[in-house]
């Protein structure tokens, strides 16, 4: 085998299902080349790397700290080292120091030119048009601007394996429910801002029922702690995964999902399943979670409250029709 190349990500699931396509340009660009994914220590999984360093762990304090020179051979040696994260200055001046390939830093954000310092050792681009996705821009130093790959060839995708299948079929076999005719609700988010009312996703759950469809409630640690979704937590039955690769097969298997603005929304959208995610205070534009069945709505304002019921129910029920 080769030299290795390393990507260094930062962030929350979204950010994690957005950087699959770094992955998969990494292995058509180096053929030959473990790839070593330094992150989260499950988030990281879905990149399917071929070694996943926690970012928490020895290899974070080496990275972060002032001893990269206690990093493991294989990536002091790598090809290339591919930094999408915070502290990434301090981290690249560190490797540089010590690292046979290229070092590049990389800021995962969307470039205001206001906030762009010159002296920055971070590779920024000009600033983006309001149109171009995230993922067009996470992708950028592996192509530049002229030479980047249609949005379509860039799309996020992860495929669940055969035993992480069957385990999502327990946990729905656990339930008594058939997944195929089921539409999830996901109703958190990262960030409060970004919510819909869960008032308003309980109205949207009755109409969908009333219309003969299976709703089910993704959950998890978050909202499980939240009193704003009492209701909804025992309206329907809910399903839950804190592993994001036990969470995609369970998104994997079933009809659609309906949420915010949020990592399972990206996730869905990585398996194939048909999404409907909610925006308000984030551009679409640049933020939708991408594939050929993901759709979105966004309220009229930056509030999500001013997005309403009946809106979202004719979107979900136009693109369920589509699917029929």
């Amino acid at each position: 085998m080769g030299r290795a190349v390393v990507v260094i990500r930062g962030g929350a699931l979204g950010d994690h299902v957005l950087s699959l396509p770094i992955a998969a340009q990494l292995r058509r660009a180096y053929t030959g080349c473990p790839l070593i994914w330094i992150g989260h220590r499950s988030r990281g999984w879905l990149a399917r790397p071929d070694h996943l360093e926690d970012a928490d762990g020895l290899i974070g304090r080496a990275l972060y700290g002032s001893s990269p020179e206690d990093l493991p051979e294989r990536i002091r040696s790598a090809r290339l080292i591919l930094i999408y994260a915070s502290q990434g200055e301090s981290v690249a001046l560190h490797l540089r120091g010590v690292c046979q390939g290229k070092v590049i830093n990389w800021d995962p954000r969307i470039c205001d030119p206001r906030s762009c310092d010159p002296r920055s050792l971070t590779l920024q681009p000009p600033p983006a048009p309001t149109d171009r996705h995230v993922v067009e821009h996470l992708v950028e130093p592996l192509f530049g601007q002229d030479t980047m790959p249609s949005l379509e060839e860039l799309t996020p995708r992860f495929m669940p394996t055969a035993d992480e299948t069957t385990w999502a079929t327990q946990q729905w076999t656990r339930l008594g429910i058939n997944p195929s005719n089921v539409i999830l609700i996901h109703a958190g988010s990262g960030g409060r801002e970004k919510c819909w009312p869960v008032d308003r996703f309980v109205a949207l759950g009755r109409q969908l029922e009333e219309r003969g469809h299976s709703i089910v409630y993704l959950g998890g640690p978050v909202e499980a702690e939240s009193s704003r979704h009492f209701d909804v937590l025992h309206r329907w039955p809910s399903i839950a995964a804190e592993d994001p690769i036990r969470l995609a097969a369970l998104l994997a298997s079933v009809r659609y999902l309906i949420g915010n603005d949020s990592g399972p929304g990206h996730l869905a959208a990585a398996v194939g399943t048909p999404t409907l995610s909610l925006f308000g205070p984030t551009d679409p534009g640049r933020w939708r979670p991408l594939g050929p069945q993901a759709v979105v709505v966004r309220s009229p304002s930056a509030s999500m409250s001013d997005l309403d019921v009946n809106e979202v129910l004719a979107k979900a029920l136009y693109h369920l029709s589509r699917l029929a």
